[in-house]
Order: C-alpha cells, then structure tokens, then sequence
C-alpha cells in the first residue's frame, strides 16, 4: 500500500519538475528583458542628461520600473558600502549571474568596466553594442523558453509516470 501511494505521488512531483524548469526559463527571459529596459534607460539618460553617472543611476533606482531589480540594489549597497563604482558594478553584475545567465551577467559587467572611460559618445557607442548583444540574448531567451518549456513539462510528467509505473 505504501509503494503504490509512493508511486502515485511520483507522477505530480515530476510534473511539478518539469513546470519549475519551465518557470526558469521565463524567469530568464523576464530578467534579460527588464535588465534592457533599465540599460537602454540608462542610455537615454546620459545621452540626454548632464549629469554624472552615479547621480543618473541614483534617479533610475527611484524609477518605479527599475525599484524590484536586484542588480541596482546590489550596486547600491555596495556603493553605500563604500565601493567604488567600477567595482560595485562589477560584483553586482556577478550577482545577477544566475538571474541574467552566465553570458547576461558577463555582458553586465563588460559594460560596467567600460563606463567612465571614454567621453560621452564613446560611452554612448559603448551602450548601443552592450544593447545590442543584450538585444540578441533576450531573442535566444524567448527562442530557448517558446522551444523547451514545453518539453520541460511534458519531460517530468513523463518521468513521473516511469516511476509510478516502475514502482507499482
């Protein structure tokens, strides 16, 4: 009797698998997206803004869209930490790895070393292939979750169902 409920729970708990690896891949696509809604923000701001770098990120954080990402809290605690901004753009973006990916949080932190190093066109130049990279990583993110989440799903069910078989 204890095998066959054992089993029976198999069958849920791969599907359950299967949706939580599904739920990743919008996850990572959600965050690819919001990462270049607050980068091309960020663009538009020092295109058109005079101000200093670290004053433009500070008006972004108050931005009700970019409040929840979790690379700007981390870059500001690290700054109120005492950070400079090179460096705590740089941990912030290794910060991001799991949610951006290894390639998002790499292209995070490319950007960030590159900022304050050149004029502002040249920093602007800097934006419009980090964006564009990042433009190229949100499409294979969508490609990736529209092609595999499905299989995801289908794959746990399937695999819970073998043991519930299996077993019974």
């Amino acid at each position: 009797m204890r095998t066959e409920v054992l089993a029976f729970l198999a069958l849920p708990c791969g599907f359950l698998a299967g949706m939580s690896a599904a739920a990743r891949l919008k996850q990572r696509e959600t965050a690819l997206l919001e990462t270049r809604q607050f980068l091309l923000a960020l663009k538009l701001s020092l295109e058109f803004s005079g101000a200093p770098l670290s004053a433009l990120l500070s008006a972004l954080a108050e931005d009700e869209r970019f409040r929840s990402l979790s690379f700007l809290q981390s870059l500001f605690r690290r700054l109120a930490d005492g950070a400079a901004l090179p460096a705590a753009w740089q941990k912030a973006a290794r910060d991001e790895g799991k949610r951006l990916g290894p390639a998002g949080a790499a292209l995070l932190g490319r950007l960030g070393s590159l900022l304050g190093t050149t004029d502002k066109p040249g920093q602007l130049e800097v934006f419009s292939r980090e964006l564009a990279a990042l433009d190229e990583l949100c499409e294979n993110a969508k490609e990736k979750r529209r092609r595999c989440a499905g299989l995801y799903r289908a794959a746990g069910a399937f695999a819970g169902a073998a043991v519930f078989l299996l077993a019974v």
